[in-house]
């Protein structure tokens, strides 16, 4: 959303241990798809969340420029400052876009997707705003719980589960916010060619 790590080298091996109870449509919070109307309201501690969230990112920088072990390294420390972000000011204005990003390189940076998969559980289960308005034209949305399902389709994936990965891309089309009909088509359209690599058992290589 904000930031999107590359592939990078992936040196991590993936973590062991068992996975929590798949998502159901009945547990999954409706998407809050109330536009905001002018500027965001700032919260107190943004000016000290954005120091850290900044630092994170100038770390994930910094890792697509180097090697494996170090890229990872550098990620690590990312998800070390995304974690404390959240802790210490879970009600910034980014702390959606902080959790998301942590799911992101735990999945595609560090190889961990049950780890990646928790935190994306826990925004979609948050009050993320869907409609918080971006910078991009062509997404003018967060949509937050829909890219979250869609990150949790490609971790189920990776790990040789494709009957959990196509029950995220149901509930991702259920939780959709668009006032758009371009950004609904390409959005869209994504979860459809991930639904085809489901289907025909490729593995996640893509975005």
């Amino acid at each position: 959303l904000a930031f999107t790590p590359s592939a990078g080298a992936q040196v991590v091996p993936a973590e062991k241990g068992t996975s929590s109870p798949p998502l159901t449509a009945e547990k999954v919070p409706s998407a809050r798809c109330a536009p905001i109307k002018g500027k965001p309201k700032a919260h107190p501690t943004d000016a000290q969340a954005d120091k850290l969230f900044s630092k994170a990112i100038e770390l994930l920088d910094q890792s697509r420029k180097v090697e494996a072990p170090k890229a990872a390294a550098l990620a690590q420390q990312a998800v070390v400052v995304l974690q404390k972000m959240i802790a210490d000011f879970p009600s910034s204005s980014d702390a959606s876009v902080a959790r998301f990003n942590l799911g992101v390189v735990l999945n595609d940076n560090l190889r961990r997707p049950r780890e990646a998969i928790a935190v994306f559980r826990a925004l979609i289960k948050s009050n993320a705003n869907d409609a918080e308005p971006t910078e991009n034209l062509l997404f003018p949305y967060r949509n937050f719980r829909f890219h979250a399902f869609r990150m949790i389709a490609r971790a189920e994936l990776g790990l040789g589960r494709p009957t959990e990965a196509l029950r995220a891309v149901d509930l991702a089309k259920t939780v959709y916010c668009s006032f758009s009909d371009s950004s609904r088509r390409a959005d869209l359209a994504r979860l459809d060619r991930l639904t085809k690599r489901i289907q025909s058992g490729a593995g996640d290589t893509s975005k």
